[in-house]
């Protein structure tokens, strides 16, 4: 993928105890502002190079292995983003993106050409 790991998120519990605390920079990376309502995400944080361009890519994964997530990730700006789910990619622009994970399902977010 081209994408150096920057680190990572943790917005609730995680299964093990052997992942360390999130790190302050982290909090702020890219245009990422907050995911709503859900305790059970957690977030790659990776420097993705594409075209001779770096982009903030982010690996949502959902950590509940009952529950399906449906929540919203909120961006500071509006931006134009690409969003790999599954077999799927889809591109689109605006500061909010709808997800909906199965239990231990995870998708991927490019920033794009921010703002």
């Amino acid at each position: 993928l081209n994408a150096g790991f920057v680190g990572y998120i943790q917005t609730g519990d995680m299964p093990s105890e052997e992942v360390p605390v999130e790190e302050d920079r982290l909090t702020s990376f890219g245009s990422l502002k907050e995911i709503t309502g859900c305790p059970n995400l957690f977030i790659g944080c990776f420097d993705y190079v594409k075209g001779g361009k770096a982009y903030n890519m982010y690996y949502v994964v959902n950590n509940d292995l009952v529950n399906e997530v449906h929540e919203t990730v909120k961006f500071t700006k509006n931006m134009d983003y690409t969003y790999v789910y599954r077999e799927s990619k889809s591109v689109g622009k605006g500061s909010e993106i709808a997800i909906d994970l199965t239990p231990g399902d995870a998708c991927i977010i490019i920033e794009e050409f921010s703002e």
